[in-house]
């Protein structure tokens, strides 16, 4: 994904010196909570979750991107922009938004910030583009309808996980 910028943050690739960021992010307790597969406990395994976050590096669309505050180069959280695995039997190719908050700057809107932007980004290009959160997880919801993301209720077709809330938001949605 391009690096995109907004009134007060940068978004940018990841990069090994961003190993301390990645690490305290996905120890945080709204990971363990939510997206328990995703916590690292373990340093050594981050370098590999930066070269995973990196995949995407040369792709005008897709991503993972740093998201850190323009006034002091501080990292904040993350977004990422990726292709969402169907559950086993689906037979579906959707691209995902999604992002992580570090909690020592929850609450300042900088992720609604970061998201809003990279979906503006991807709704230029891509045709739609969805959300899903674990059912309890009411600050990703939040943020899904502050971006314009539309509710759509729970759903199995992702990440062969049961009933997750689905948020949807198409980039013509004149056009049925």
């Amino acid at each position: 994904m391009i690096p995109l910028r907004t009134e007060r943050l940068r978004l940018r690739p990841f990069t090994e010196a961003d190993a301390p960021f990645v690490l305290a992010g996905h120890q945080s307790e709204g990971l363990r909570r939510f997206i328990p597969s995703q916590v690292l406990d373990d340093p050594s395994e981050v370098p590999a979750r930066i070269e995973r976050f990196q995949r995407f590096d040369d792709d005008p669309v897709l991503g993972v991107v740093a998201v850190e505050r323009l006034a002091d180069g501080a990292p904040v959280g993350l977004v990422m922009l990726q292709p969402i695995p169907p559950s086993e039997g689906v037979d579906r190719a959707d691209i995902e938004i999604g992002w992580r908050g570090h909690p020592e700057h929850a609450g300042r809107g900088y992720i609604t910030e970061a998201a809003a932007t990279v979906l503006d980004h991807a709704l230029a290009t891509l045709p739609r583009v969805l959300a899903v959160t674990h059912p309890d997880n009411v600050a990703s919801q939040a943020v899904c309808r502050r971006i314009g993301m539309a509710d759509r209720g729970l759903t199995d077709d992702y990440y062969d996980e049961p009933g997750v809330r689905l948020f949807v938001i198409d980039s013509h949605p004149e056009i049925k």
